[in-house]
Parts: C-alpha cells; sequence; structure tokens
C-alpha cells in the first residue's frame, strides 16, 4: 500500500526545477510574445486555456507533422512535454509578466531627455519625415 500514501501528493513549489532545455524553451516563447507586444493577449488565452494544458500537449503530438515547418521534432516534443507539466501555465505567466515588466522599465519615458535625442536621430535617417508636413495644430502620435 506504499503507493497509496503517493496518490494524491502535491509537490511543494520549489520541489520542480526547469532543465536547462525547458528553460531556454521558456525564455524563446516568452521573448517573441513580448518583442510582439501581445503580452496581454498571450497571458489571458493561457489562464483560459489552463485546465486543458495537457490536451494542448497532446494536440502538439498529433500536428507534429504540420508543426515541423516551423520547428524541429525535437522542439516540438519538448514543449510537449514542458506542457505536460501541471506547473507549466504558471511558469509561462509569470516569466511573461517578468520579461513585460524589463520591457516596460527600460523604454524611455516621453519626458526624457533621451528620447528626445533618440526622435532627432529617427528623424534624421527619414523615418518621421512625414510627421513633418502635419500642421502644427494636429497631434503627432507615436504609432503609423
Amino acid at each position: 500500500m506504499g503507493w497509496l500514501r503517493h496518490a494524491f501528493a502535491v509537490r511543494p513549489e520549489e520541489a520542480e526545477h526547469l532543465t536547462p532545455r525547458e528553460e531556454e524553451l521558456v525564455e524563446r516563447f516568452c521573448l517573441a510574445i513580448v518583442r510582439r507586444r501581445l503580452t496581454a493577449a498571450a497571458i489571458a488565452a493561457l489562464e483560459t486555456a489552463r485546465p486543458l494544458s495537457g490536451l494542448a500537449a497532446q494536440g502538439l503530438y498529433f500536428f507534429t507533422p504540420l508543426l515541423s515547418l516551423l520547428a524541429s521534432r525535437e522542439e516540438i516534443d519538448q514543449l510537449a512535454c514542458f506542457l505536460q507539466r501541471s506547473d507549466a501555465v504558471e511558469i509561462l505567466c509569470r516569466r511573461l509578466e517578468s520579461l513585460e515588466a524589463a520591457a516596460a522599465h527600460s523604454k524611455p519615458s516621453k519626458d526624457s531627455p533621451s528620447s528626445d535625442t533618440a526622435e532627432q536621430g529617427v528623424r534624421a535617417e527619414g523615418a518621421l519625415c512625414q510627421d513633418d508636413r502635419l500642421p502644427k495644430d494636429i497631434p503627432q502620435t507615436d504609432s503609423p
């Protein structure tokens, strides 16, 4: 009856550490999301699909032939194994939040003098030449 003792055991939070390959996988995945500014959408999708993460892992195995166009078979297997972990969604969400916070702190604010010099450098390259033609009463936005 030794197996019954561990049947419903919950591992402590510190018990499972990520392997170096899993750390690399999480880092690449999260950096790609933060770079595309999809952090909020990704966290919402991850939290919504939390109960289905094991099913998503099995779906990765099913779609391996199609996904092999985007990634190697080893990477797909590694991602599927990672998603089968009970704490995978929590790890991804925490890492996304920390990368997003780091990205927000590294951006210069609009009031700082460094943003003025950066904007002048972009103007010098000709990227904002159309904004120069706008009348002064029309506010300029950061987005194109």
